[in-house]
């Protein structure tokens, strides 16, 4: 039975699948699609932070969300000091989440 995945992948589960007996079709995306590609899986790897529980979940899932935003970093010539600087920035305008404030509402 054929199942459509339609997302992007990591780099050595091609071979994995076909060590599996998995017959997978798989393409290369053109940069413009990679990008596209790449800022869905930051939402997905997001969402399974999200609904990870235990510290070892959250562990793994922010190691896969992490390895994400450096692929969308790359692609835009980012680095992690221009992360950091741009987080000190904001940081000094609006603050952090140190404080644990909840937005209830407003009029």
């Amino acid at each position: 039975m054929k199942t459509n995945h339609d997302k992007l992948i990591r780099d050595k589960i091609p071979q994995i699948l076909i060590q599996k007996n998995i017959q997978a079709a798989v393409r290369t995306l053109t940069d413009e699609e990679f990008v596209n590609y790449v800022k869905k899986k930051v939402v997905e790897e997001a969402k399974e932070v999200q609904q990870a529980e235990s510290p070892k979940e959250i562990l793994q899932e922010c190691a896969d969300l992490t390895e994400v935003l450096e692929c969308l970093m790359n692609t835009h010539n980012l680095s992690w000091n221009d992360i950091a600087q741009a987080r000190s920035e904001k940081n000094s305008i609006r603050g952090a989440f140190t404080k644990k404030l909840l937005l209830i509402n407003t009029e």
